[in-house]
């Protein structure tokens, strides 16, 4: 049976809201994928911030051309390139905080890296569709640069921002630690090919 936690418990999730935490997770992935490989048209689509940083700094694109290292990225399952760009922001943050501050002001992702480095590992318990208010971590002892990660991991579509729950963990979080829900959003599309009625919840148990 498919775990909607990335530790092994079995909470009922509506099928309703699975199906659409699924397809932000597709839809906000596919986005960054066609970014990546200039098959964007929407510029509305084209992603900003956190993601355009961690993939220049991957080295992903050039002069609007796909490089050798984005080819590569793109031949790779969801599982790794996910873990990809998050490890990209974390290793900006681990410089920034090791830079002298200039004039008493640090360079962006300054305030460190071990902030999101604990609420990426807290992701390992997480299950899909709980509220991110609702993880077990020390809000306070995250750091300024959390906000920039959080925003990072709704822009992927490991998190959704729902309007009245806040924060959301979608199939994209469990997908970061169980490479069979990774190839299963690999292999989705949005919910019309969605299995709903529990499809995390039934055979993919197994990480």
């Amino acid at each position: 049976a498919v775990s909607t936690t990335s530790g092994g418990h079995h909470p009922v999730v509506p099928p309703e809201e699975e199906a659409l935490l699924h397809d932000h997770a597709v839809i906000q992935w596919e986005a960054v994928l066609h970014w990546v490989t200039g098959t964007c048209t929407d510029l509305d689509q084209a992603p900003l911030g956190q993601v355009a940083r961690a993939c220049a700094r991957l080295q992903l694109r050039e002069k609007d051309q796909l490089t050798p290292q984005g080819f590569r990225f793109v031949l790779n399952d969801r599982q790794r390139q996910l873990w990809m760009l998050l490890l990209a922001f974390l290793e900006d943050g681990a410089e920034a905080a090791a830079t002298p501050p200039v004039a008493g002001r640090r360079p962006p992702g300054g305030d460190g890296h071990l902030g999101p480095l604990r609420l990426l590992l807290a992701l390992s318990e997480v299950q899909v569709g709980q509220r991110f208010a609702d993880l077990p971590l020390g809000h306070s002892s995250l750091g300024a640069a959390s906000g920039g990660f959080l925003q990072l991991l709704v822009d992927v579509g490991v998190l959704m921002n729902d309007r009245q729950k806040g924060l959301v963990v979608t199939p994209a979080a469990l997908a970061l630690f169980r490479p069979a829900v990774a190839s299963a959003l690999s292999r989705g599309s949005t919910s019309g090919n969605f299995s709903g009625g529990g499809g995390y919840q039934q055979g993919l148990g197994q990480r």
